[in-house]
């Protein structure tokens, strides 16, 4: 009975450590643990620590756009190549080790991320379009109807997401941007802060000039109080689209008709 169960305690481990996610990890420490406990158990648990901060890696660099694939914490060519991008764009020594100078300099990452500046709000002239293969990816990833999904983005969009110069269309709110900042710049500043309704430039480019003027103010509530892309989501609307500031969502749309589609 000793010799059957050391057994599949290393073909348990064996599958555990080749997987090398954290599901696959934890499930191993859950089932050796109690007595008789499984020879791996140490290693195990050293593995797993590993396995999660690999996945918090993951999570970011998945954040940044630099890495499409599972959070799961295991180690593929696809996660080293997205460490060695991130450590050189950094310049950290380019290898593909997670270690805790990484995950400091992917946490200071985050933070200018989720606070873009205006000048970061610019798309690539081939992402300023969205394709027939992204209609396709998106209706795939949320199980949509391919032939629904384009009506109602042609009847809620209708219009490019972008301007010429690769910013995304806009209109800023300045009545709304008033009641976030609690009416402080209203007197001071009323070409962006008024409890009066309307006050909307013509131009795409009096557009971005009014919401630069919002920005120096109060960076978060200037892109709360604007829409943004072709259906012209408010950045207030952040939270509900899963995340963390109104600058993650805003730098999302800005990046691609895609993302704004999506």
């Amino acid at each position: 009975a000793r010799d059957k169960l050391s057994r599949l305690d290393a073909l348990a481990w064996n599958s555990a450590h080749t997987a090398g996610t954290v599901d696959a990890l934890s499930a191993y420490v859950r089932d050796a643990n109690p007595p008789p406990q499984g020879a791996y158990v140490s290693q195990a648990r050293a593995e797993l620590q590993s396995a999660q901060m690999i996945a918090q890696a993951q999570q970011i660099l998945q954040r940044l756009e630099l890495y499409h694939g599972p959070i799961d914490g295991a180690k593929n060519e696809e996660v080293n190549a997205a460490i060695r991008l991130f450590r050189y764009r950094w310049n950290m020594e380019v290898s593909d080790e997670v270690d805790a100078a990484l995950m400091q300099r992917l946490d200071a990452a985050v933070q200018r991320w989720i606070h873009p500046t205006l000048d970061e709000l610019r798309a690539s002239p081939e992402a300023a379009h969205v394709t027939e293969a992204d209609f396709v990816r998106i209706a795939a990833d949320y199980k949509l109807e391919a032939a629904t999904f384009r009506a109602v983005a042609a009847v809620e969009g209708g219009v490019s997401g972008f301007g010429s110069d690769g910013r995304p269309i806009i209109l800023f709110e300045r009545r709304l941007f008033s009641r976030l900042t609690n009416h402080q710049y209203d007197q001071s500043h009323p070409n962006v802060s008024s409890t009066t309704p309307g006050g909307y430039p013509h131009s795409q480019a009096d557009r971005w000039a009014q919401l630069a003027e919002a920005y120096e103010l109060d960076p978060e509530a200037a892109f709360k109080a604007t829409s943004f892309g072709g259906a012209q989501r408010l950045g207030m609307q952040y939270s509900a689209f899963g995340f963390e500031t109104a600058g993650e969502l805003v730098r999302y749309m800005s990046r691609s008709e895609a993302n704004q589609y999506e």
